[in-house]
C-alpha cells in the first residue's frame, strides 16, 4: 500500500511512549483509498477583506465603486485547490437578492508569498455599480475547521439626485409677474435621498406674506421624494432648492430668480364726465390709474363717437409715474362735427396682466340733436335695396325731447306725407337720466313696399325749445353736413336686349353692328355682352353712359349672343340670341338663307326653260325655211 513502511510514535508528559510500526499492521481503516500522505491541521482558516475605497458617507454610503479583496490564511489551501477547487468562499449580493451576483471559489484565489515564507491566498470582487451590496465569506478546511465569517453591507451610489421644480401657474407676464398665487412642487428622484439632504429656501424679498413650505414626503419608496412651497401673498418672491443624497452626490441646484405675485387689479377712475349725461358746455374727460406694478404701456383711454368713430382732439395729455398715471383731454372742441354720442373707456393694466375697465357714455350736444342709425338699417343711407327693411333712427338730445311735438315725414319719389306716431311708426323714448335722452324711431318695412326713392325727415323740439331736424347742417356723419335718411327700394329686374339681332338668322354684312340696350325703373348699373359664353364687351352705365354698338365678327360661323344687365339694387336680367351668322360672301349668304335660296333656284329654272324654248322654236323655224327654199328636197 501507499503508506507501507510508515510509522508513528507519541509520548505523554510523563515520558511514556507509544508507537505504531505499521499503519496497515494495526488495522487503520479510515484512510482514503490511495492516500499518499497524512496532513496534520490543528488551526482554523482565517479570512479578511480590504477595500480600495474607504471614503464612506453616513456610515455605509460611497459615491464611487469599491473593489473588495478577500485574503485567506490556510496551511492546507493547496490541498483544497487540488482536490476541492469549486468550494465557495465568498459571495456578493445586490439589492437584497436571494442569489449572489458574484461568487469566489477556491480556484479563484491566487497565492501571495509572505515574508515568513508562508502564503496568503487572495481574490477580488468588483462592486462598481450603484446598488446595495452585501458581502459574505466563510468556508471549512479539510480538517473540519470552520473559518471566521466575514460579512459586510454598504451602498454604492455614483448618481446625483434628479431635482425638478414645477408650478401650478406658469401664466407669466413681462417675464416675472403672475396675477394668481403659485404653488411649487419640488421632486427629487434618488434611491438614497434623505430629507436632511434637501434644502428649500423660499423667501419673500419685499416683506408681506411669507411662503409656506411643506416637509418632504416619500411618494415612491427609495425612488421619489416630494415637497411643496406655496406663494399666496402679493409680493416679490424667490425659491432656491438644493439636494444631496446620503452618498454625497449633489443635484443641480434650482433658483427661480425673482418673481412677483400681483392679484390686485389697478384702480381706475373717470373724471370730467358722468355716465348717461348730455353736455352742452365745456367738458374735459380724463382718467386716473393707480397700481403698485402699473403698466403705463398697457393702460390708456379710448374715446369713440357713434358717428365720428375714434376721436383724437388737440389738448390730449398724459402724465405718469411708476405707480400712477393720468390721461385726458383739455376739452372736446365746440364744433358741430363733434356733437355726438361718445363712449369713453379707460383701461388700466398692471405688469401681471390684471385689468380694470371703466366706461362712461355721454352726449355732447352743443348744436341740437344728433342722430344715428341702428339695427339692420345702419348701412341704409344711399343704398339701393332689393327688399325693404325696417328703418331705425336714434335721436340724441341734451335736454330731452318734447315727443308730442316730434314729427316724421316720409317722401316717396315726388310725394310726401306726415306719418302718425303709433299708427305708421313707433316712437320709443328713453327715460331722462341726468339730462340725457335717446329716442328711437322705428319705421316698418311695410312703408317701403313699393319700388321708389325714399327720404325720411325727423323734426323735433327739445325741452329748451330748440328745433332740430336731421336735414339740418351739422347732423351728418362728418359732423358738418346733414344726416340724410334716404335710400331706394328696387325689387324689379331691369330690361336688356340686343337691338338689330334675331336668333337663327344669317346677315350679309361685313361690318355688322348691334346695339346693347338696357333700362331699369330706378337705375341701370352695368351691361355685359357675351359671345359663345365669353365676354366681348362691358359697360358701367353709371360712368360711361349707354353703349353705342357692338361689332359682330363676319366669319361665316354660327354664334350665340347674350346680354346681361344689372340694376343698382343688384337685380339681373338676360336676353339671348342663338344661331346668328354674319357673312360678307353672297353665295354663302344665299346658301345660308333658305327662302332666298329657293327664290334664286326657281328663277334659274325659269330662265333655263325660256332658253330651251327659244332654241326649239329657232330650230323649227329653220327647218320650215329650208323646205321653202328647196321644194323638191334637193
Amino acid at each position: 500500500m501507499a503508506l507501507d513502511g510508515s510509522w508513528a510514535s507519541v509520548a505523554d508528559v510523563a515520558g511514556n511512549v507509544a508507537s505504531i510500526d505499521s499503519f496497515v499492521a494495526v488495522g487503520v481503516t479510515n484512510l482514503p483509498a490511495g492516500a499518499t500522505g497524512i496532513a496534520i491541521d490543528i488551526e482554523a482558516p482565517q479570512i479578511s477583506v480590504t477595500y480600495d475605497n474607504n471614503d464612506v458617507r453616513n456610515g455605509k454610503y460611497y459615491n464611487a465603486g469599491r473593489t473588495a479583496t478577500f485574503s485567506v490564511s490556510e496551511s492546507n489551501f493547496d490541498l483544497l485547490a487540488a482536490y476541492a477547487p469549486d468550494t465557495q468562499i465568498a459571495a456578493a449580493y445586490r439589492d437584497g437578492a436571494d442569489h449572489p451576483s458574484t461568487t469566489l471559489n477556491v480556484k479563484d484565489f491566487s497565492p501571495v508569498e509572505q515574508p515568513d515564507g508562508t502564503a496568503v491566498y487572495v481574490a477580488s470582487i468588483e462592486c462598481d455599480e450603484d446598488a446595495d451590496w452585501h458581502l459574505e465569506a466563510s468556508f471549512t478546511d479539510p480538517a473540519g475547521h470552520a473559518s471566521n465569517v466575514v460579512s459586510d453591507d454598504f451602498v454604492v451610489d455614483t448618481t446625483a439626485p434628479s431635482l425638478r421644480v414645477s408650478y401650478d401657474n406658469d401664466d407669466v407676464a413681462n417675464g416675472m409677474y403672475y396675477k394668481a398665487s403659485r404653488t411649487a412642487t419640488i421632486v427629487v428622484d434618488d434611491r438614497n435621498f434623505s430629507p436632511e439632504g434637501g434644502s428649500i429656501d423660499a423667501e419673500a424679498l419685499s416683506g408681506g406674506v411669507a411662503p409656506s413650505v411643506s416637509g418632504w414626503s416619500e411618494t415612491k419608496e427609495r425612488s421619489v421624494w416630494q415637497a411643496t412651497a406655496s406663494f399666496a401673498g402679493e409680493t416679490h418672491y424667490q425659491l432656491k432648492v438644493a439636494a444631496t443624497d446620503l452618498a454625497g452626490n449633489v443635484a443641480e441646484p434650482y433658483d427661480s430668480g425673482e418673481f412677483v405675485i400681483d392679484m390686485t387689479a389697478p384702480q381706475v377712475n373717470i373724471d370730467g364726465v358722468a355716465n348717461s349725461t348730455a353736455y352742452a358746455g365745456d367738458l374735459a374727460p380724463s382718467a386716473s390709474f393707480s397700481d403698485t406694478n402699473l403698466d403705463p404701456l398697457g393702460s390708456g383711454t379710448e374715446l369713440v363717437g357713434a358717428r365720428t368713430g375714434d376721436a383724437y382732439f388737440d389738448g390730449e395729455y398724459e402724465q405718469s409715474t411708476a405707480t400712477d398715471m393720468r390721461t385726458g383731454f383739455a376739452d372736446v372742441p365746440a364744433e358741430p362735427r363733434y356733437d355726438d354720442v361718445y363712449t369713453y373707456t379707460a383701461t388700466g393694466m398692471d405688469l401681471a396682466g390684471n385689468t380694470t375697465t371703466e366706461t362712461v357714455r355721454f352726449s355732447v350736444n352743443r348744436f341740437g340733436s344728433t342722430y344715428y342709425l341702428t339695427g339692420d338699417s345702419d348701412d341704409i343711407v344711399g343704398a339701393y335695396l332689393r327688399q325693404p327693411r325696417d328703418v331705425q333712427v336714434v335721436e340724441v338730445n341734451v335736454s330731452g325731447l318734447d315727443t308730442s311735438a316730434s314729427r316724421v315725414s316720409l317722401a316717396a319719389d315726388d310725394r310726401s306725407r306726415d306719418l302718425v306716431a303709433g299708427q305708421d311708426f313707433s316712437l320709443d323714448p328713453n327715460e331722462d337720466d341726468q339730462g340725457w335722452s335717446s329716442t328711437t324711431y322705428t319705421l316698418p318695412a311695410s312703408l317701403f313696399a313699393q319700388d321708389g326713392f325714399y327720404r325720411v325727415t325727423l323734426t323735433s323740439t327739445d325741452a329748451a325749445g330748440n328745433l332740430s331736424q336731421n336735414t339740418m347742417e351739422g347732423k351728418g356723419i362728418d359732423g358738418e353736413g346733414d344726416f340724410p335718411v334716404s335710400f331706394a327700394v328696387d325689387s324689379t329686374a331691369p330690361e336688356a336686349g340686343l337691338v338689330g339681332l334675331s336668333s337663327d338668322t344669317t346677315y350679309l354684312d361685313p361690318s355688322k353692328t348691334v346695339l346693347a340696350d338696357g333700362s331699369d325703373n330706378l337705375g341701370l348699373r352695368d351691361l355685359t355682352v357675351y359671345m359663345d359664353g365669353k365676354e366681348v364687351a362691358s359697360w358701367d352705365t353709371r360712368q360711361d353712359g349707354m353703349p353705342i354698338s357692338v361689332r359682330l365678327p363676319s366669319d361665316d360661323a354660327v354664334h350665340s349672343y347674350r346680354v346681361v344687365a344689372h340694376d343698382l339694387a343688384g337685380n339681373e336680367s338676360t336676353a339671348a340670341c342663338k344661331g346668328v351668322r354674319v357673312t360678307g360672301n353672297v353665295v354663302e349668304y344665299v346658301l345660308a338663307t333658305p327662302d332666298l335660296l329657293a327664290r334664286v333656284v326657281g328663277g334659274a329654272i325659269v330662265a333655263v326653260g325660256i332658253v330651251v324654248a327659244v332654241v326649239l322654236l329657232a330650230r323649227r323655224r329653220h327647218a320650215a325655211m329650208e323646205s321653202r327654199r328647196n321644194p323638191f328636197g334637193h
